[in-house]
């Protein structure tokens, strides 16, 4: 029944101040909107100034604080908020509170990947952890937490001091945990080193010197321990922070008790037990309940050792440590799919871009080709139209050449018949001659009129040859004049003769010359074309020329 009153109050405690500020908010909604970020950051101060005084006003602050920063509607003010939310409810012991509120920082920096967020957030994960007593899981938290700290800042030193502070604190705690009191003495020695006397640090400096006595404590050095207590005290003396206070009294009483000085030991007991429970300290309140029940059954007096342990195991129960263990074992694994989640979707971005570059790099080629394949196809279709006026002016070169082949010939049987007319006409003349020779009375006369026609019509032939023979072979006569300008014009003709592939003695019936003159003229002509000592025959010489 009694812990049922307990939990009762205790959520009864939240949803009406919850309910109170929501209806608050909603009265002052105007003043609220107006409001910036500075306003938020001095409620979260007031309400860790007033977290180990009265629990009551700094959970005032720290909803205040969590709506004007939810109507704001900003990730980093949202985030603050709930983790000064978390920080409060794990000072009060109220664990799965805390965890609630973490999961949001942790869900607030995933949707943001704020590093500073998911340091915050994994810090405070090592914490839960560590008072549930699982030193190797919270190390880790820890150590992950600094990964992020030194992603965010660059450096170690860049750090923030109370963050450094807060770290090498829960690393000194988790060590004496894990026995190890040479590291831990190690890590909390490099936390007091770090502190100065601001007002800011008073409650980390708190912590520092109490887990340091423990250490000493654990180590069985009791005095220096309950110096090092005191000393923790001392920066109370300004401050009535009760939650702390309940804490030292319970570290001093544990130390009496094994010193031996049982009267002074539950004095010490009573005090931290009756602060804690103004704070509604449920954490300290069980670890004070459970310390007094093992007092009492050390010194016999075993009735009130049972009213303690009852009241521990009562206290033990509220602070749910079993379902808020079994909450963030399912956040981390939720969290842990999350960060899968994340990565896969990164990886299906970089992917998706990287296809979309493929695509569009092979879409920019095809392109490329596409044009290319058009250019090539339109110089191949100009190159086939080229490839047709070709072959059609090759066709109709070839044709022209046949018919100026044809030509040729006709005009080679025109000279050769021409010339064989001349022939014939000389050998008619000379039996004309033969015939008219036998009258002795007109002999002389006929001879000259003979020798006059012959003459005269020779003359005529061979000019008419000529003209003839120009035109079918165009530029002879100038090339020959050209390279050889020593031959006569008798020489040139008998070339021309030649060219035509006609005898001796066709030519000696052309030109009227005897075939001895001819042969001579063609020896004469060897030697002036330079081919006396060449056995190239001039048939042969002109018909290439």
């Amino acid at each position: 029944m009694i812990e049922l009153g307990i939990k009762t109050f205790l959520f009864c405690t939240i949803y009406l101040c919850s309910h109170y500020y929501s209806v608050q908010a909603q009265n002052r909604s105007d003043s609220f909107y107006l409001a910036d970020s500075a306003q938020v950051m001095e409620l979260i101060e007031k309400s860790k100034k007033n977290t180990g005084s009265d629990y009551r006003e700094a959970m005032s602050f720290a909803f205040q604080a969590k709506e004007l920063a939810y109507q704001l509607n900003d990730s980093k003010l949202k985030l603050e908020t709930e983790l000064n939310l978390g920080k409060f409810f794990f000072y009060l012991g109220l664990y799965s509170e805390s965890l609630e509120n973490t999961i949001e920082v942790i869900k607030i920096a995933e949707v943001n990947q704020d590093d500073l967020g998911f340091a915050k957030g994994y810090f405070q994960f090592g914490s839960l952890r560590l008072v549930m007593e699982d030193y190797a899981q919270a190390r880790e938290y820890i150590e992950l937490a600094r990964k992020y700290f030194l992603k965010y800042y660059g450096a170690e030193d860049a750090i923030d001091r109370l963050s450094r502070l807060t770290m090498h604190n829960n690393l000194g705690v988790i060590y004496a945990g894990l026995s190890d009191y040479q590291k831990a003495e190690e890590e909390l020695r490099k936390g007091i080193a770090l502190l100065d006397d601001s007002s800011e640090f008073k409650t980390i400096t708190i912590q520092l010197f109490n887990n340091l006595g423990d250490i000493y404590r654990k180590s069985d050095r009791i005095e220096e321990a309950i110096s090092y207590y005191f000393v923790a005290k001392s920066k109370l003396e300004d401050d009535s922070n009760l939650l702390f206070d309940a804490m030292l009294d319970h570290s001093l009483a544990i130390s009496y008790v094994e010193k031996g000085s049982y009267n002074q030991a539950i004095e010490v007991f009573h005090q931290g037990l009756s602060k804690a429970k103004a704070v509604k300290g449920y954490s300290h309140i069980h670890h004070i309940s459970k310390s007094l029940s093992s007092f009492h059954d050390q010194i016999g007096n075993k009735d009130s050792a049972f009213v303690y342990l009852s009241q521990s195991k009562m206290y033990e129960d509220s602070l749910n440590l079993k379902n808020t263990a079994e909450n963030l074992l399912k956040e981390e694994l939720l969290s842990e799919f999350r960060a899968e989640k994340n990565q896969i979707q990164r990886l299906y971005e970089k992917n998706k871009n990287l296809l979309i570059t493929s695509i569009l790099g092979l879409l920019l080629v095809s392109i490329v080709l596409y044009v290319r394949a058009i250019f090539v196809r339109k110089n191949l279709e100009k190159a086939e139209l080229e490839r047709e006026k070709i072959s059609q002016v090759a066709e109709k070169t070839l044709e022209e050449t046949v018919i100026l082949k044809r030509k040729v010939e006709n005009t080679q049987k025109e000279l050769t018949f021409a010339s064989m007319q001349a022939i014939q006409k000389d050998e008619m003349l000379k039996s004309l001659t033969k015939n008219l020779s036998k009258n002795d009375i007109l002999k002389e006369d006929l001879d000259k009129i003979l020798n006059g026609l012959k003459t005269g019509q020779m003359g005529n032939t061979l000019s008419d040859f000529e003209i003839r023979f120009s035109g079918v072979y165009i530029g002879f006569f100038e090339k020959l004049i050209e390279e050889y300008p020593i031959l006569t014009h008798n020489d040139r003709r008998l070339s021309a003769f030649l060219k035509l592939q006609l005898t001796t003695k066709e030519i000696s019936a052309i030109t009227g010359q005897s075939i001895r003159a001819i042969e001579m003229g063609r020896t004469r002509l060897r030697k002036k074309l330079n081919l006396t000592n060449s056995e190239i025959n001039l048939y042969d010489f002109f018909v290439d020329y």
